[in-house]
């Protein structure tokens, strides 16, 4: 049986480190994007959550469903970043989840500067607390494993 995507995250000791930054509604989030664009035909599902290569219409859904969870700006694209991945070539935690990667100190690394970067913005705005996590109202209910 594979781990859920909080199980991965505690076996990698990163659960309590991304707590804060309310990682795992936004990994769902980012799960919904994806099961959409699977489900629109894409052929690369993945593209709908870039940060770059997203059309402007997917970028807008998916910044819009971040700001549902309480993100400033410059949270929401700390979370978008540390999930998705970036163009200067970190992949994301999504896909790392995904491929079952274990997590290099390289890896650990960029993930603690994305975290504490988040903490400093939250220090100037608090981010809101996201609503308590509700399986049946959530479109992705269910979907704490692998995205297949």
């Amino acid at each position: 049986m594979m781990d859920t995507f909080e199980d991965w995250l505690t076996r990698h000791g990163l659960r309590e480190q991304l707590d804060g930054l309310h990682i795992v509604a936004a990994f769902e989030v980012m799960v919904a994007r994806l099961d959409s664009a699977r489900a629109a035909g894409a052929k690369d599902p993945m593209r709908a959550i870039s940060t770059r290569a997203a059309g402007p219409n997917s970028r807008l859904a998916t910044r819009r469903m971040l700001e549902q969870l309480g993100y400033s700006p410059a949270q929401r694209r700390i979370v978008h970043r540390l999930l998705a991945g970036s163009p200067s070539g970190w992949p994301g935690l999504l896909r790392l989840y995904a491929v079952g990667v274990e997590l290099s100190t390289n890896h650990r690394r960029y993930i603690a500067r994305q975290a504490s970067g988040f903490q400093r913005t939250r220090q100037r705005r608090p981010a809101k607390t996201p609503p308590a996590h509700d399986p049946s109202a959530c479109a992705v209910a269910g979907t704490r494993t692998r995205p297949g």
